[in-house]
């Protein structure tokens, strides 16, 4: 796989085109930060995504090659299981002392929802904390300080298996025609265009996610984080009812596979990797897992999902992931801070943004863009990017509402129209 050096350029959550460059902690040699803590042995407890699990385990071991004297315990799950979970945890006294979270205030284990009630550490006087860059900090930060590291900045589109695709002789589509063209191609094949499964509740807003950049937020990018009074309606009766029929038009083509609201997520990976299906609409972090599940030399990569046949308006979603805090109450509080700086170099990002098929969060010249993420490069530095969706909206209830109402889509018990009227109600409660 051909690769190229970049220094990766980010956006600002207010406006399109996230644009953000800073060097990597330590000046980008790859050292990690020494902790103004004692540490350097005894026990560090960590607790994370399954779908962060391979590329988390690339940094756990690069950290433990520096700090071999800290036995690390990593326990795992997925996240409609993981964010429930996790506050509880917090609460019992019970969390692991580096817990993954979420940036902004889109759900129950998200920065703005977790930081207030006193659960995180402040991460804000870490050499490293001034290197985050700007446009970032409003999803990682909450009052005054800092309490998330983003290890990557990722992006959603259509994760194509490049095999498959070329077998039935198509290309990526860059206009929504040719996505329609497509669904009807891999049908004629007897495949599925985008493998589509949600039961696991998460996956349901992906495609919505993927295509509002260019629909809603490229004439109105401060719809959502401008807002300072939470009325409605909000989402219905905006262009947010077009993106759901958008979802409704291709499910009427035939784009997606049958039985979709009983079909979960690994099983869509086995399907796109194995090429029934000729991708699926997801994170570049989907990659690692479709080349695990594929026969060997099988190759994917991540391209923009187009909303309509204007091929210079297409956006793609694209913004903090991969993120981690501190326990407040960490049982290894200086461990956990020694691995938090480890995390934030150069190595210890670089290791994981490799195998997750991200852009490191603080960025750093020793990173090689893959090829397969090279519309992802190419959008953000061409500023064509849209942070996600729920990261600037005001509580976890409006996610909720979409991902409930998509799976009630699917099952026949909502209509487009209630799930905007309820992540309206969400909207309305204002911030967590």
């Amino acid at each position: 796989m051909h690769t190229r050096k970049t220094t990766t350029v980010l956006v600002t959550t207010a406006v399109l085109g996230l644009a953000l460059t800073a060097c990597s902690s330590g000046g980008g040699d790859g050292d990690a930060s020494e902790p103004t803590e004692t540490a350097g042995s005894g026990e560090l407890t960590i607790s994370a995504l399954n779908s962060d699990k391979a590329a988390l385990e690339a940094s756990i071991a690069a950290f433990e090659k520096q700090y071999p004297d800290i036995k690390v315990t990593t326990t795992w799950a997925d996240t409609d299981q993981y964010q429930p979970t996790l506050r509880t945890q917090l609460t019992g006294g019970t969390a692991a002392d580096v817990v993954q979270i979420w940036p902004g205030a889109g759900n129950s284990a998200a920065i703005s929802v977790l930081a207030p009630a006193g659960f995180l550490e402040d991460l804000s006087g870490r050499d490293w904390a001034a290197d985050v860059p700007d446009g970032l900090k409003p999803v990682l930060e909450n009052e005054d300080g800092l309490y998330g590291l983003a290890v990557t900045v990722s992006g959603l589109g259509a994760v194509f298996n490049d095999q498959a695709l070329a077998d039935v002789g198509a290309t990526p589509p860059t206009t929504w025609s040719e996505v329609l063209d497509l669904c009807q191609t891999a049908k004629d094949a007897g495949k599925v265009a985008f493998a589509l499964g949600v039961q696991d509740s998460w996956v349901g807003q992906l495609i919505p996610y993927s295509l509002a950049p260019e629909m809603v937020y490229t004439a109105d990018p401060e719809m959502d984080s401008g807002a300072t009074e939470y009325t409605a309606p909000h989402f219905a009766g905006s262009a947010w009812t077009d993106v759901l029929a958008k979802y409704d038009e291709m499910t009427q083509a035939g784009c997606f596979n049958e039985g979709v609201g009983g079909t979960d997520y690994n099983t869509t990976v086995s399907m796109a990797a194995t090429g029934d299906a000729l991708g699926i609409v997801n994170g570049n972090w989907a990659i690692q897992a479709l080349t695990e599940a594929a026969p060997e030399g099988a190759t994917f990569s991540l391209h923009a999902m187009p909303a309509s046949d204007d091929t210079e308006a297409t956006r793609m979603a694209a913004a903090a992931s991969g993120t981690y805090g501190v326990n407040a109450d960490a049982a290894n509080k200086a461990n956990a801070l020694a691995f938090m700086d480890f995390l934030a170099s150069a190595e210890g990002t670089n290791a994981f943004a490799e195998v997750n098929a991200g852009l490191p969060g603080i960025p750093n010249d020793q990173f090689e863009l893959a090829e397969s993420l090279q519309d992802l490069g190419d959008y953000f530095n061409g500023g064509k990017t849209y942070p996600f969706m729920d990261q600037l909206w005001p509580n976890p209830d409006v996610q909720t509402a979409l991902l409930t109402g998509v799976q009630g889509i699917f099952d026949g018990s909502q209509t487009s129209d209630d799930v905007l009227e309820a992540m309206d109600q969400a909207w309305e409660q204002g911030p967590a």
